[in-house]
């Protein structure tokens, strides 16, 4: 059964609740109970991701955090440009800062999203 709009969303916040309270164990056991979830929203699927490499890429797992990243891209679409994309790109300039790749992470900003060229 596919879960109510705002059911997602609730586990969608409670993610970011969780990474920003710091329970970073709980988090990565709530993402991966969201990825293995049948006929889950993508967006609560995509902000697990993005939970996923933050907290990896911040323990120093970069290899566990790439997977995350690709998995996430693997998920999303190209096109059309959603907020999907911005999740998945801010999990890879997670794991770019983490791997002390900064240039790498500004470069990633669209044109004329970034204040100074």
């Amino acid at each position: 059964m596919v879960d109510s709009y705002e059911g997602n969303r609730a586990r969608g916040q409670h993610l970011f609740v969780l990474y920003c309270a710091g329970d970073h164990d709980e988090l990565l056991a709530a993402a991966e109970r969201e990825i293995a979830t049948r006929d889950n929203n993508l967006m609560t699927v995509a902000v697990a991701y993005l939970g996923q490499t933050r907290v990896w890429a911040a323990r120093g797992d970069l290899d566990r955090a790439a997977r995350a990243v690709r998995a996430l891209q693997a998920r999303v679409p190209e096109q059309p440009v959603t907020a999907l994309q911005l999740l998945g790109c801010h999990a890879e300039v997670a794991l770019r800062v983490a791997e002390g790749r900064f240039a790498d992470a500004l470069a990633l900003a669209a044109p004329g999203e970034r204040a100074v060229d």
